[in-house]
């Protein structure tokens, strides 16, 4: 059984799970994980304005639409704490998409690399 196959097996099963899985692990490939590892370029691969972190991709990057969001940490967007149940599904399910635009999105570009605009405003809206 192949890596792809193992993550997909993660919470629900789906792409958007296993994606949520790896960021409230620490495991989601970011480029900030890859320059930890491989010592290759941290910045993000949609903006290229800072490191391509958890935090830079569900609430900061301008391609996936930065917007202001309600005075909550990280920990909570993921729906690590806490929260009343109804608080922690809204929160979650915003990531999963967010992060399933992300993996889309930088499938793109790695794949595509000479066509990539950075620096540009929401692709679209989540």
């Amino acid at each position: 059984m192949g890596r792809s196959s193992l993550i997909s097996r993660a919470g629900r099963g789906d792409r958007e799970s296993a994606l949520l899985f790896q960021a409230r692990t620490g495991s989601l490939p970011t480029r900030k994980r890859h320059w930890e590892l491989f010592d290759t370029d941290p910045s993000c691969r949609l903006c290229g304005a800072t490191e391509e972190t958890i935090q830079h991709i569900l609430m900061d990057c301008p391609r996936l639409g930065a917007r202001d969001l309600p005075k909550i940490n990280l920990a909570e967007y993921l729906g690590l704490p806490d929260d009343p149940v109804d608080t922690r599904v809204e929160h979650t399910e915003s990531a999963k998409r967010r992060l399933k635009l992300w993996d889309r999105l930088c499938w793109q570009v790695d794949k595509h690399p000479d066509s990539v605009q950075r620096n540009e405003g929401p692709t679209e809206n989540i």
